[in-house]
């Protein structure tokens, strides 16, 4: 295998989806309320944006953990994924300000903050009991 097609496989794997992922909250978010479906599961909003960011931030742990363009990022996957989703969630509360209908919402960013915080918390737990183990 060339190193060009490791990158591409390595970008695809882990830098992609997260990627991916934030452009499926945006598309989300830029939805207007009137065209926005009426789905029993938005009946739990916080629980969705709990969820929603809490894989944010698990994908954009793996991208920046597995990446050697950042060093600094690299050395600090944990606290840069939790900041990066922090910034994405209030960027994503202000943005629903151009969308019609939709407003932001100063809980949405706190249940979207809360899920991130929550993986970050248990990537920790998981790294320090494997590394008790090593």
């Amino acid at each position: 295998m060339t190193r060009l097609s490791f990158v591409r496989k390595a970008f695809i794997r882990l830098q992609l989806p997260a990627i991916l992922w934030a452009l499926l909250i945006f598309i989300g978010s830029s939805i207007p309320a009137k065209d926005f479906p009426n789905l029993s599961i938005f009946s739990y909003d916080k629980v969705f944006h709990f969820v929603l960011f809490g894989l944010l931030c698990f994908f954009i742990y793996r991208a920046l953990a597995n990446q050697a363009r950042f060093p600094s990022l690299a050395a600090q996957p944990l606290l840069a994924s939790l900041l990066l989703c922090l910034a994405y969630g209030i960027i994503d509360e202000l943005h629903q300000t151009f969308v019609p209908g939709r407003a932001p919402d100063p809980m949405d960013w706190l249940a979207d903050s809360l899920g991130a915080l929550t993986v970050v918390a248990g990537l920790l737990i998981v790294s320090r009991v494997r590394s008790k183990r090593a």
